[in-house]
């Protein structure tokens, strides 16, 4: 056979086996594969449109104002003996305004501090009068997380239950972010990592692969299977056809909108709720 032959036949192995791996991948995508499938360095990937996660950044300033007038005023008749009064009034007030991306709350308080002061035998008093003025302004910007970078699952996932993000952390588990990666997000079990190309809610379908694999494969039980056959169908949001697509990606996705509407998840795929709950409850 002549080398031209042989280099095409090699080629066309090479790509009847990258087809079969890629069909494979589709139809059973492992613990690790996340939202997305890898294989030989090919990638087949459902794009998340959730936009990435808003952090807070807050910037708190003080002002403070100092006013003094003083008055003389007369008395009726000279005074027997000298006296002093202090007499202090506090008002404070707050207005925070809201705009498309941060909030502005100011806090402003008044403290007005009166002195009257009159001596023995004087027909006059002196007022002093003090007013001080503190506005403090916290403004509050919307950022959102489009840094690479390990990030902490707290800060990303923070509607997660807390027995299942404390069994991520005391498990030596990590969140990764970099954008350069070409799939959503992946979760790898061997490395313990998270890996997201942007910073948002894909992390809770992530975190559902963590749980399965945490609890056994939960994804994988007959029962669950049972159940997905049962209730896929009633899964109506717009990326349905990945989701659907095998039992594992159907509870990762499951686990997320537990974690983000319990109530609808409980009321449209009740089996679903119960299975996905009591695998929570075993953190």
């Amino acid at each position: 056979m002549s080398a031209t032959k042989k280099e095409a036949l090699t080629k066309v192995c090479i790509a009847l086996i990258m087809v079969s791996m890629i069909g494979l991948c589709i139809a059973n995508p492992n613990e690790e594969a996340g939202t997305d499938c890898i294989i030989s360095g090919q990638v087949v990937i459902i794009e998340d449109d959730a936009p990435p996660l808003a952090a807070t950044v807050s910037k708190t300033t003080t002002k403070t104002t100092v006013k003094k007038k003083t008055q003389v005023k007369k008395l009726k008749k000279k005074a027997k003996k000298s006296k002093t009064t202090t007499k202090k009034k506090t008002k404070k007030s707050t207005s925070t305004k809201k705009y498309s991306t941060k909030t502005v709350k100011t806090q402003k308080t008044v403290v007005t501090t009166t002195k009257t002061i009159i001596k023995k035998k004087s027909k006059k008093k002196k007022i002093k009068t003090t007013i001080k003025t503190t506005i403090k302004t916290t403004t509050t910007t919307q950022t959102t997380t489009a840094a690479g970078g390990e990030v902490k699952i707290r800060s990303i996932a923070p509607k997660a239950d807390p027995d299942v993000l404390n069994a991520f952390e005391s498990g030596g588990y990590k969140v990764v972010v970099n954008p350069k990666v070409s799939y959503s997000g992946v979760f790898r079990s061997a490395t313990k990592t998270i890996e997201l190309k942007a910073a948002n809610a894909v992390v809770y379908h992530e975190l559902g692969h963590f749980v399965s694999y945490r609890t056994g494969r939960a994804d994988s039980t007959s029962e669950f299977k049972d159940i997905y056959n049962d209730e896929k169908s009633k899964y109506n949001y717009s990326d349905k056809a990945y989701v659907t697509q095998s039992s594992g990606e159907y509870f990762a996705e499951s686990f997320k909108n537990y974690t983000e509407n319990p109530s609808r998840l409980k009321s449209e795929r009740p089996r679903t709720y119960s299975y996905v709950k009591s695998k929570v409850d075993q953190f």
